[in-house]
């Protein structure tokens, strides 16, 4: 089979999410680390509130420290690289991470300043996201454009899948896209537990702020072929990698783009690795032929061996 690695975003956390990779020495170690590296108890934030776990600058470190532990047992395992790597919004650092543009502790560091700038931007200025299911990406477009104006924002921040669109932006705008996707017939609409507009406007301070830290990162080549989350094409140089990762924060993520690519490529197995099943479901939505596993429990690599 061609498989592909993908790498989970926010939302995709939940309390106690590292628990089930705390199988050793070395991935005690490895939490330790991330504590150290950050100057915070990491445990204490993943097993505590949910509220605490929620928050942008403590779920972005949190989520790549997961999604590390497993990536390091399934390649403990034997398993084969894959063919292709992805990861949605912060999820892409940490597919860079598995593809060996930067070490773990570079890419800590790094999704910990990106966490930290867009929830000081996200106090500026303050927004919301919803989840919208059930509409056209047109029809939520027509919605966002109606509603937006200078001083209240709200666009499709994630195109997700065939009528899975997060829309986000100012609160106040968000909500009346929300009661006008309702009204529109949307089947769910919801908010999302997070606590800054991802992948808006709303964002731009906290592009430059990424931008200088990009600046003064040392990044290698991808070993594996990366997708971009602003267009679902391939990574390339590191110059594009960091130029990518810069425009993502104020961009749309182009989820359904970029199972396309899969697709067109020939991918036939997507890997979500932990935490969370989010990007499988997407996928089941989007590419309904591919076999789809999900590595949330170490037990999981079981099965992966014996698919792939």
């Amino acid at each position: 089979m061609r498989t592909a690695w993908v790498f989970p975003g926010q939302g995709s956390q939940s309390v106690d999410m590292h628990k089930p990779w705390l199988l050793n020495a070395e991935d005690q170690l490895l939490l330790e680390e991330a504590s150290d590296l950050l100057g915070t108890d990491m445990h204490a934030i993943i097993s505590g509130e949910s509220a605490d776990l929620n928050h942008t600058a403590n779920t972005q470190p949190a989520i790549l420290l997961t999604s590390y532990m497993a990536l390091r047992h399934l390649r403990g395992s034997g398993v084969a690289e894959p063919k292709l790597m992805a990861g949605h919004s912060l999820g892409e650092y940490t597919a860079l991470l598995a593809a060996g543009c930067f070490d773990f502790a570079t890419a800590l560091r790094l999704v910990a300043a990106r966490g930290n700038a867009m929830a000081e931007a996200g106090e500026r200025q303050p927004g919301l996201m919803a989840a919208v299911i059930g509409l056209s990406l047109d029809t939520i477009n027509e919605i966002c454009d109606s509603i937006s104006q200078a001083s209240a924002v709200v666009s499709a921040a994630n195109i997700n899948a065939k009528g899975q669109i997060v829309v986000a932006g100012h609160a106040k705008a968000v909500q009346q896209a929300m009661e006008a996707c309702k009204q529109a017939g949307a089947k769910i609409v919801k908010l999302l537990p997070v606590s800054v507009a991802s992948h808006t406007p709303l964002m731009a301070e906290a592009r430059q702020v990424l931008a200088d830290t990009l600046t003064s990162i040392e990044m290698s080549a991808p070993s594996v072929p990366v997708l971009r989350n602003i267009d679902g094409e391939v990574h390339d140089q590191v110059s594009d990698i960091k130029k990518a990762l810069c425009q993502q924060i104020v961009m749309p993520v182009q989820w359904v783009a970029t199972l396309q690519t899969m697709k067109n490529t020939g991918i036939d197995c997507h890997v979500e690795l932990a935490p969370g099943k989010v990007l499988t479901g997407l996928c089941k939505r989007t590419q309904p032929s591919m076999t789809l596993l999900t590595l949330d429990t170490p037990n999981a690599i079981t099965s992966m061996q014996v698919t792939t």
